[in-house]
């Protein structure tokens, strides 16, 4: 709707993530069907860039296989179904429309709850939006677990034993391999620009600065993830 008023250089981009909310431990190759559906109503919706959840993220990180079989359903719908062939599939439903507009006034009126908080930081910080999030999570959860909110193979037609799918975790040698290569690092690294690199990053924590580039060049010269999080921890502190 706003792409349309504005200047083509302008116009909204916008990108989804099938994210792993609605995905299943229970059965869990129902989470393919529903990991396409869900990229087929972004698609429709016009998105320009997406991304799609693995169906094993309701339990371990993704496999390579199940990886691919996720990017497999994006291809599917882009080159297998047509919807891609015009610029808004569901272009003059009354329904969508319907729905965008329920949506956008629930956006501001959820929009004005932030402003009367005194704004985003200051809810972020009071702790009231991390509350919203637990609240909800809560809510969403309890709906499941009542049957309200169905869940095909989780408190709906469930009850299949045929979808148990191996879990295992990561051989002992991961591990070992893991280390190694951290002392390597360690070891041929030079430890004083990687030390000097920490110390601007910690610099521009303390003033406020964008962390941005420091921590780009502290990964240049070295430096782990796990010294860039102490570095900033020592001076943000962990969040609580």
């Amino acid at each position: 709707r706003f792409g349309a008023e504005l200047p083509e250089s302008m116009a909204l981009n916008f990108f989804a993530y099938t994210l792993g909310g609605s995905l299943a431990a229970a059965e869990p190759l129902n989470n393919v069907a529903r990991i396409a559906f869900e990229a087929l109503g972004a698609v429709l919706g016009g998105v320009q860039t997406l991304a799609t959840s693995s169906y094993d993220e309701a339990f371990r990180i993704p496999t390579s296989a199940a990886a691919r079989l996720s990017l497999r359903s994006q291809q599917i719908i882009a080159f297998e179904t047509g919807v891609a062939k015009t610029a808004d599939p569901l272009g003059g439903s009354y329904y969508v429309e319907a729905l965008t507009q329920e949506m956008e006034a629930r956006i501001e009126a959820y929009i004005s709850l932030i402003e009367q908080q005194g704004g985003a930081l200051v809810a972020l910080e009071s702790g009231w939006l991390h509350s919203e999030i637990e609240n909800e999570a809560f809510r969403q959860q309890a709906r499941l677990e009542s049957g309200e909110k169905p869940r095909v193979g989780v408190n709906l037609f469930g009850g299949a034993d045929d979808q148990s799918i191996e879990v295992s975790g990561s051989p002992a040698s991961r591990e070992a391999e893991q280390v190694e290569k951290l002392r390597r690092l360690r070891a041929e690294r030079d430890s004083a620009k990687a030390l000097e690199a920490l110390k601007a990053l910690r610099k521009h924590a303390q003033d406020g600065g964008n962390t941005v580039e420091p921590i780009l060049e502290a990964v240049t010269q070295g430096v782990t993830v796990g010294e860039v999080v102490e570095t900033l921890k020592a001076e943000w502190g962990s969040c609580r």
